[in-house]
């Protein structure tokens, strides 16, 4: 693909547009849309070709798209005929022993248990055969498992759950398009020998360390926050109120040690050295270490290597004296990308990153200029700032709405409050961190010194988290509305200057808005029922619950349909109890049903006007 670029020898903007449209023909692909996106696209081109006198960029346009769709199908996973899975039936446990060799280890949170993802080498029970394909091992009561060593393991092979229901998440999807078929559950593992890279094991010993340093220094919550901070999810895991907390506000990128970081720690040792050294290269060398450091630490995650590729690219340019062209640099960076695997097109992450990063280059000193324009007292800074976080936030809100079903109302206010106090934490966190082999006295003291802001930070989020509404849940957005909205958006930043539009361009931005958030009407009653709970929503988003009304299952199908549960009995519902019936009556549209249980399985009468759901796993 790159040797073809360069054969045409095409401008930064054609490179530009040769990069989506084989990012455009990866996702068809990867997100199994139907073939005729990809027909449509290719059919503009065509008749372009018919009636352009520049045949030579038109026909790469038109075969691009194809080749990238063309790629991803190749590099899809499949199931071979040696993997784990298919000694598996339905949801039925097997009983297997196999040798394998540990890929990754994922950190264990609160709430489970330990998991490592195992590459399948020889079955030994109930045959012998060589194995091929991943799969994750849970359950591993606490043993010490890193990455490289040989292990038996002993335990009970199974299928993923496959999604039953549009609001579930399609874990059994995830898991297969990282050539993940199967899941054991161990109840033994021996290791049959220790190869464990020397850099894994010295980085995993190092990050210990670290976390031991922190949470001592600070205690146990600021020191785990600090320690997120710089190597993210890799070797430690917040609490489940922190994370919910920093995702209310729209900041989850934060904890996730993600390209974010990763841009704040290497732009500000370039900014440092470029002070204290005069050679654009040997500052460039020492920005280029840092972010080696910062990788090892962190791990080679999606959104770090994204990142690490594009700050790459902008400090080789800076050492050789030439200008980069950043949406040109953008695109390489998410061509390197998808050619190493073309599925990371379906990571949120990615997704995320690369919306916000384009939007704030094609439009933060277009928008700045406006601002000043339009309120001449504003100070250059303050332009920028609300700049900055405003076209970050447009540029993401149609994937937060598509995948997490809701937006943060206090994210402009929060950005603005920790805009100083982040960055700072980072930078104070890194230096600990990398000080920690060296001084560990100049560690605790860089701690010391970063209680205050860390303190403000987390008091910051805590208090806006729980304002009421600080989360509106309004349901997925349809695909198409996210494909306008972004068209209209983009076309946007690129006429923001232009005056004599702009009354027209805000107009087919708001038509846009209105499409992402417009959403159909409910039925008169919808149902939902798990073992012991079960939920009504009527079509003005009444809602009553019955059982565990803090279930999971409940929480996420009302976020589907644009509801939240907010604990209070509801009057919109008449419920009588009698001999282990319960009778529910909607007063809003009349319709009753009554059930039998626990478990909640039989329901009747039903009514062609209530949608009811079972959950059956």
């Amino acid at each position: 693909m790159i040797r073809f670029l360069a054969w045409l020898e095409l401008p930064p903007r054609q490179t530009v547009a040769c990069t989506l449209l084989f990012a455009y023909g990866i996702a068809i692909a990867a997100f199994e849309l139907p073939i005729y996106y990809l027909l449509a696209i290719s059919l503009i081109f065509f008749l372009l070709f018919c009636f352009s006198q520049n045949k030579k960029y038109i026909a790469c346009f038109l075969l691009i798209p194809i080749l990238g769709w063309t790629y991803c199908t190749a590099r899809i996973p499949i199931i071979t005929k040696q993997d784990l899975s298919l000694l598996c039936k339905s949801n039925k446990l097997r009983k297997v022993v196999f040798s394998a060799c540990v890929i990754d280890v994922f950190a264990k949170t609160n709430d489970e248990s330990n998991k490592i993802l195992v590459s399948c080498q020889n079955l030994i029970y109930p045959y012998q055969e060589k194995l091929t394909g991943k799969t994750i091992i849970k359950n591993l009561k606490a043993q010490q498992i890193t990455i490289g060593q040989q292990i038996k393991v002993y335990g009970y092979a199974y299928l993923p759950i496959k999604k039953q229901f549009p609001w579930e998440f399609d874990y059994c999807q995830y898991l297969a398009k990282q050539g993940i078929f199967s899941l054991v559950q161990a109840n033994k593992i021996s290791l049959l020998s220790n190869n464990s890279i020397f850099l894994n094991k010295y980085f995993d010993n190092l990050r210990s360390k670290i976390i031991s340093l922190h949470i001592k220094a600070l205690g146990n919550e600021e020191g785990s926050f600090v320690s997120a901070l710089v190597m993210g999810n890799r070797s430690i895991k917040l609490p489940d109120i922190i994370v919910q907390e920093f995702q209310n506000l729209g900041l989850s990128h934060v904890l996730a040690a993600s390209g974010f970081n990763l841009t704040i720690v290497t732009g500000s040792v370039w900014y440092i050295s470029k002070r204290l050294i005069h050679s654009p290269r040997i500052v460039s060398l020492i920005s280029m270490c840092s972010l080696f450091m910062f990788i090892g630490l962190a791990g080679a995650s999606p959104s770090v290597i994204r990142a690490s590729i594009m700050c790459t690219f902008i400090l080789i340019s800076k050492a050789l004296f030439r200008n980069i062209y950043s949406p040109a640099a953008l695109c390489l960076a998410l061509l390197f990308s998808l050619l190493i695997d073309p599925l990371a097109i379906t990571d949120i992450g990615l997704q995320l990153s690369y919306a916000a990063t384009s939007g704030i280059i094609l439009g933060a000193n277009k928008l700045t200029k406006t601002i000043q324009q339009l309120i001449p007292i504003t100070p250059k800074i303050f332009a920028e700032l609300f700049s900055v976080i405003l076209l970050a936030q447009a540029s993401t809100l149609p994937i937060q709405i598509y995948y997490f079903w809701n937006i943060g109302i206090w994210f402009f206010i929060a950005n603005i409050l920790l805009a100083l106090t982040i960055p700072t934490i980072t930078i104070i966190a890194f230096v600990s961190s990398t000080f920690v082999c060296i001084s560990t006295s100049f560690a605790v003291l860089l701690d010391k010194l970063a209680h205050y802001p860390i303190a403000f930070t987390l008091y910051t989020v805590h208090y806006l988290s729980h304002f009421t509404g600080a989360k509106i849940v309004i349901g997925p957005a349809t695909l198409i509305a996210v494909i306008i909205y972004y068209l209209v958006f983009f076309l946007n930043l690129a006429i923001i200057d232009k005056i004599n539009i702009r009354i027209y361009s805000i107009f087919a931005f708001s038509i846009s808005l209105y499409l992402l958030f417009w959403r159909p009407s409910l039925a008169p009653l919808t149902m939902f029922c798990t073992k012991d709970s079960f939920v009504c929503l009527d079509g003005q988003k009444n809602i009553f619950c019955y059982g565990n009304v803090n279930d999971k299952k409940i929480t996420r199908f009302l976020s589907y349909f644009g509801a939240q549960n907010t604990n209070k009995t509801n009057t919109n519902y008449t419920v009588k109890e009698y001999n282990k019936k319960i009778s529910i009556t909607n007063k809003t549209c009349q319709k009753s049903i009554v059930l039998t249980g626990p478990p909640w399985q039989t329901i009747k009468p039903i009514d062609t006007a209530i949608k009811i759901y079972y959950w059956q796993h």
